[in-house]
């Protein structure tokens, strides 16, 4: 943490909007020289980089001019803004000046010419081309009009802001791993009926009658046994052989999934996934092999040389149920692991029959545990089968589930759910016919729905479902609007849950971003007066996706709209954001906002105004590394340099 060198009040200029502000200053070793609103305040209004470069002098003819004693000057480099700044006396004066050469001259001589990688800041745009300010007895608004008519990028709102990777949200699916383990705690499971209870053997004669964990201290000795156990002529010592296999790598902590590989295990296992004559084998190799793909890349990459996929497929017309289970959830472990594993799978036919088995275990009903397992366990795998976008699997293929996955939300399990909605989402985020294929299957109604189930992990799916559609066209933004999604996103502002705020606010950015019509929707609904409340009080994630939404609806709504937003008080918060440790993308959405707003009504300066953020405008203008945003600062400062003076 930088040191303080010297702090106290002092008064600066502004460096377009000339007027006087009292701010509080600490020189630090930083270097650099940061002023606050007060002695107490967390946030800096602004700094001044100090660099081997700069220089600073007493500057008694410009105080006459200025009509001010005690001034002194700052400028980081030749090419930057010179700071005007006056004590409140002459001494201290002296004692400013003379501590921020001493940190110069400490900077020249460690850094003679400038820290590596900082260099001179960029002193703001110098063409005079880029000059846009308001001829005599032009107002303000009509300034702000024309510069929001040419002044904006020009392009239309950009929807496409609302991929979620941009938004930097953790997709809440990736913890719920997408690879799972069957573990030993599942021995306990039923089996009426199932293939292990053809077989009484526990793996016993070669683990030994200690616990399954105890087993690791000796498994130098046990993979040479358990490789010849499994290459046994003997029917029973390959079955007992498996089950000990099995539930080694079954173990909850540190399985040893690499020993097994590199003891040749897996290609011996695989065989037995063609014995059909005795499904316990089968089951059992299943299992373990479910588990070795829970492991990592390479070990599943292993998996998939020995030719594990074509035979966990054909497992899927096993007559036995917990075959059939078994080798759902190792081809969704295998598809979990990453796109290229996925599109193994689906080349494999795999896809198709797990849509059969799901429609056999709907037309079953009935409930119980196996069941309901079972029914978890297809609707998990199905969701790694269609997820990924690196690349997208083929969309012509996996939309085939969309039937599927509309009879699958109806139900009330919840891991169903939620592992249903998690499909859907993967399938509308795309292309304008991706998200009408997904509304075509008319599930949106029931995703909006279930943005208000007593379960919360089913609200981010449902959401993310409804995000995506409504980065489509304004038909498809209406289907989302009349099934009363704006109530149920009023009530996600309200809970607790940062993450589903920050996507509820990226929904409406969405929704204002489509133009005057739906703006009115969201204005009607009531639901920006809590946008404006995250605005002032939400997290610094959650104000910039409420700040996307104001802007947006300042950039498309109409006169009216604006101006409502405007009497809401949404100015200050958007102005406060900028201070914040935002991107330059929000930070120039802002801006945007703005200088819209600022073209609908005059009262928008006056707003930007009060709300103090020159000190921050001009440092924009001045070091902004995007020329974009140097530009839009330099536009709203031209703005507020009409207003008078406070």
């Amino acid at each position: 943490m930088a040191n303080v060198i010297k702090d106290g009040w002092l008064t600066k200029q502004g460096g377009r909007v000339k007027s006087w502000k009292r701010r509080f200053f600490r020189l630090t070793s930083a270097p650099g020289l940061v002023y606050y609103e007060s002695a107490h305040a967390g946030r800096p209004k602004g700094s001044v980089a100090l660099t081997a470069f700069t220089t600073v002098a007493e500057a008694d003819e410009l105080g006459a001019k200025l009509k001010r004693q005690f001034v002194f000057t700052v400028q980081s480099t030749p090419e930057t803004r010179s700071y005007v700044i006056f004590a409140e006396s002459g001494e201290e004066r002296r004692q400013w000046v003379e501590a921020i050469r001493r940190v110069v001259a400490d900077e020249a001589a460690r850094f003679p010419e400038g820290r590596p990688g900082q260099g001179p800041l960029y002193g703001g745009p110098s063409d005079a081309s880029l000059d846009v300010g308001a001829s005599p007895g032009t107002s303000p608004s009509a300034t702000a009009a024309a510069m929001a008519e040419g002044g904006s990028s020009g392009d239309e709102v950009d929807k496409a802001r609302g991929s979620l990777a941009d938004l930097e949200l953790h997709a809440e699916a990736d913890n719920n791993l997408l690879q799972r383990r069957s573990t030993i705690a599942a021995d306990v499971r039923a089996h009426n009926g199932k293939a292990a209870e053809h077989s009484s053997l526990d793996g016993s004669t070669i683990l030994g009658k200690g616990s399954v964990q105890d087993c690791l201290d000796r498994l130098d000795a046990l993979m040479p046994q358990l490789a010849e156990a499994l290459n046994s002529d003997q029917l029973d010592t390959r079955l007992d052989a498996a089950v000990a296999t099995r539930k080694l790598l079954s173990i909850e902590s540190r399985p040893p999934i690499e020993e097994c590989v590199a003891a040749g295990l897996v290609p011996v296992l695989c065989r037995f996934l063609a014995e059909h004559e005795t499904p316990a084998l089968q089951f059992e190799a299943a299992w373990a092999l479910t588990n070795v793909a829970s492991g990592s890349a390479q070990h599943t990459r292993h998996l998939v040389d020995q030719d594990v996929v074509p035979l966990l497929r054909d497992l899927l017309d096993s007559p036995q149920a917990d075959v059939r289970e078994q080798a759902v959830w190792g081809l969704g472990n295998i598809a979990g692991d990453s796109c290229a594993m996925r599109d193994v799978v689906l080349a494999s036919g795999a896809f198709q029959g797990l849509l059969e088995a799901l429609g056999q275990q709907l037309e079953a009903g009935g409930g119980g545990v196996e069941r309901q397992s079972f029914l978890r366990n297809l609707t998990w795998t199905l969701s790694n089968m269609i997820r990924g976008k690196s690349p997208p699997p083929d969309f012509a293929l996996v939309c085939e589930a969309l039937p599927m996955l509309r009879r699958l939300i109806m139900l009330d399990d919840v891991e169903v759910l939620t592992d249903a909605c998690w499909a859907l989402s993967y399938l509308s985020d795309g292309t304008a016919e991706r998200i009408q294929a997904v509304v075509d299957a008319a599930v949106v109604p029931r995703m909006v729905e279930l943005l208000g189930h007593e379960q919360s992990q089913i609200h981010t799916p449902a959401l993310r479902v409804v995000g995506n559609v409504v980065t489509g066209s304004s038909a498809q933004v209406a289907v989302v609007l009349r099934s009363g999604v704006l109530e149920r996103l009023a009530h996600l502002l309200d809970g607790p849950n940062p993450s589903l705020k920050r996507e509820a606010c990226w929904t409406v950015s969405n929704v204002t971003a489509d133009g005057a019509e739906h703006c009115q929707h969201v204005l009607d609904s009531g639901i920006i007066t809590k946008l404006i409340d995250v605005l002032r009080g939400g997290s610094v994630h959650e104000r910039q996706e409420a700040a996307w939404a104001v802007s947006n609806l300042f950039e498309t709504g109409s006169e009216a709209q604006a101006q409502a937003v405007v009497d809401m008080g949404a100015i200050a918060p958007m102005c406060d954001l900028l201070f914040e440790r935002v991107s330059a993308a929000v930070q120039t959405s802002i801006l945007d906002g703005l200088l819209r707003a600022a073209a609908h009504t005059g009262d928008v300066i006056g707003h930007v105004l009060d709300a103090d953020c020159t000190d921050k405008l001009e440092e924009l203008e001045d070091n902004a590394e995007e020329a974009g945003l140097r530009e839009k600062a330099k536009q709203l400062l031209t703005l507020l340099e009409d207003m008078p003076p406070k």
